[in-house]
């Protein structure tokens, strides 16, 4: 279980300044990683819920979540700083891994990258399926599909009550 710690402030920040391409799904961030096309940043958007009062709601949500989680597992837990650059925050956890499949002898690691919303969960992952080729399911990204997919997805209308609020979505 790997851990991705951030203070609230740097993860509000993040948050705050995420921003989408519709066209193509791609994040950005207005401070960090804008495009250099001026098309693309024309056209980029920002998430209903990425706004900074929803980001504490979904931040103290994560708390109390992530800790029974964190706690069932605590001896296998690796906390990463993540603040760190993307490249050094991928070694680390790249070095993890690669530690793990040498102890194990694991040909398919089986892994889990936690870490509050804004914490670089997302472009980790980018990075692990690059590198490993491994599956990677986000319950975020699949949420925000049926909530796209509107009156047709029953599942997406109940979530998207809760996401517009800024609160986790129940998995009863």
């Amino acid at each position: 279980v790997l851990q991705l710690d951030v203070p609230d402030e740097v993860l509000i920040e993040r948050v705050i300044g995420r921003r989408t391409d519709p066209e193509t799904g791609e994040i950005y961030h207005v401070v960090y990683d804008m495009p250099s096309e001026e098309e693309i940043r024309n056209r980029l958007i920002q998430r209903s819920d990425d706004t900074e009062e929803k980001a504490r709601v979904r931040l103290q949500a994560y708390r109390e979540h992530s800790e029974t989680l964190l706690n069932r597992y605590a001896e296998k837990v690796v906390r990463i700083l993540g603040t760190q650059s993307k490249s050094a925050v991928f070694g680390e956890i790249s070095s993890k891994i690669q530690h793990t499949l040498r102890k194990n002898g694991e040909f398919y690691p089986k892994f889990m990258l936690m870490g509050a919303p804004g914490s670089g969960k997302g472009t980790q992952c980018a990075m692990l399926i690059e590198k490993y080729g491994c599956v990677h399911l986000s319950t975020g990204d699949m949420l925000r599909q049926a909530v796209s997919e509107g009156e047709k997805n029953a599942l997406g209308v109940e979530a998207k009550k809760f996401m517009e609020s800024g609160q986790l979505v129940p998995d009863e």
